[in-house]
């Protein structure tokens, strides 16, 4: 990236590479650095009460509808009401992997354990999986094979979205199967942990992508998470076998995060264009290939700050409170005609629409 890595806690706006930075900045928004500096700079500081408060009140809402749900006439209006809730907070808690993922392991320690204990465990989706996304902003590998994160979606034919969207119902049968059965075998085996680090234990959505793990011996850190998952699957079985919990809690729970991956599907189809051909694109290609909601009914599928995806790769570090802020100064300052304003969708239902646009220009 021009601004600082992901890995850097400075001022984004500070670059290496003063001239090209410079010239790909006023590409993309016809503003110069300097004045993308003054507009955002103060933007910067993250909120601990902003974050704790809403982790702890989407969990509450979250679980508290889940609670509710009313298997026995799943298809009344209370029913329908309950279950959207329930997904709409509990997916809003989950995507704080996302901005976990933006900071150092240092950084927030308490609710990073926190998040792991009462979000990534119960959900199956401990924070590590999602430590690559460092590589869906590099300008070396955003948009290519080592981005799995990406996928010429506006160049390939249109099963692989649909392929996205209709393996909602088959993933948290398979994390089932990740932890209760494949995790005590990797932690053994060293085979099988290094096709499990490798082939399962990431965040993606291109099929054909290989995690890279450098060391032979897990990180303290994954051990911890595995097992959390793995005691979480055993503690549930238990309660299943006893009678404790009634297999309709666990049809309700697939029915839960079916909608939850069913809905990061749908958000994750319009985060970009997709234009890419899968080789390496320059910074301001990579943000202007990326798209903006700022419609405030789009924080409901977009949740924190997603709905300015756009923004968010331009300035990767910006806390997710402060986007919209963001967004609204450089739609202010931005001249008419720049080229970030091609990056502004009203809603879905127009992003749904560019997309297939998109598409008919590759045909």
């Amino acid at each position: 990236m021009p601004f600082a890595t992901l890995s850097d806690e400075v001022n984004p706006v500070t670059v290496s590479e003063p001239t090209a930075s410079f010239d790909q900045i006023r590409t993309c928004l016809g503003i110069d650095r300097d004045t993308l500096r003054d507009l955002v700079g103060d933007l910067y500081r993250h909120s601990a009460v902003v974050y704790w408060s809403d982790l702890v009140l989407s969990l509450a809402i979250g679980y508290g509808a889940f609670a509710l749900l009313p298997l026995r006439n799943p298809f009344s209006v209370m029913g329908a009401a309950v279950y959207c809730v329930s997904v709409l907070a509990c997916y809003r808690a989950i995507v704080f992997t996302h901005e976990l993922a933006h900071k150092p392991l240092g950084k927030f320690p308490a609710f990073r354990l926190a998040w792991d204990v009462l979000c990534g465990t119960p959900v199956l989706l401990p924070s590590y999986f999602y430590d690559e996304h460092r590589a869906h902003h590099a300008k070396r590998t955003y948009g290519t094979s080592r981005d799995g994160e990406y996928l010429a979606y506006a160049r390939l034919p249109v099963r692989h979205a649909l392929l996205l969207l209709g393996i909602s119902p088959l993933v948290f049968p398979a994390l089932v199967f990740r932890f209760l059965i494949l995790t005590p075998l990797l932690l053994v085996s060293f085979k099988v942990r290094s096709f499990v680090l490798t082939h399962a234990s990431s965040l993606v959505i291109d099929s054909d992508h290989r995690r890279s793990v450098a060391e032979e011996n897990m990180p303290k850190r994954w051990i911890w998470q595995e097992l959390a998952c793995f005691g979480w699957c055993v503690l549930i079985s238990a309660g299943l076998a006893v009678g404790v919990i009634g297999p309709s809690r666990v049809v309700e729970a697939e029915a839960i995060m079916t909608g939850i991956f069913a809905l990061n599907a749908l958000r994750t189809l319009v985060a970009h264009k997709y234009a890419g051909a899968r080789q390496a694109m320059e910074f301001h290609e990579q943000v202007l290939d990326s798209n903006d909601f700022p419609s405030l009914l789009a924080e409901l599928w977009a949740p924190l700050g997603l709905r300015f995806h756009a923004v968010h790769h331009l300035l990767p570090n910006l806390p997710y409170h402060s986007l919209r802020t963001a967004h609204r100064r450089l739609i202010a300052a931005i001249p008419p005609d720049g080229p970030f304003r091609a990056c502004q969708h009203r809603s879905l239902i127009s992003g749904i629409r560019a997309a297939i646009e998109l598409r008919r220009r590759f045909s």
